[in-house]
């Protein structure tokens, strides 16, 4: 009997652990199709180490525009409510390009161009790009 009671009681301990899976959560490429994305903040790091506040010299009109990451890879940018010419199209010209996350999901290609994913929650995405001359920027968008 009390090997009986040995075996049910570690039978429950087991059935324990397999009761407690962890969850998780969405992935990377579920969180950036999840919905928009609106620039919040660009910021360049020289070559030189000074930071320079981009944002503070991007017109109004641009700084409000959407960016989907389709489903199917594909990055479309939006007019937001201020447009820079009253008779522009919804969807910027152009702008439709590809995207695609890495197999780690660490690097996100946009075009031909290499993103660093510094940061990617479902409010806030944070990305670091290397450009010519070895500036680095971050760009941050958040919900929309």
């Amino acid at each position: 009997m009390k090997q009986y009671i040995t075996y049910l009681a570690l039978a429950g301990i087991i059935a324990g652990f397999a009761a407690c899976k962890k969850e998780s959560g969405p992935t990377r490429k579920e969180i950036l199709i999840s919905h928009s994305w609106r620039q919040t903040n660009v910021t360049s790091l020289q070559s030189n180490g000074a930071i320079h506040e981009n944002w503070l010299y991007m017109k109004a009109c641009d700084k409000d525009d959407q960016f989907i990451f389709a489903p199917d890879s594909v990055l479309l940018q939006l007019e937001g409510p201020t447009r820079c010419n009253p008779g522009d199209p919804d969807v910027k010209s152009g702008s439709a390009g590809r995207w695609h996350l890495s197999a780690d999901e660490q690097t996100l290609l946009i075009g031909s161009i290499e993103n660093k994913i510094q940061k990617l929650t479902t409010d806030s995405l944070v990305i670091d790009r290397t450009l010519s001359g070895g500036s680095i920027a971050t760009y941050r968008l958040s919900h929309y």
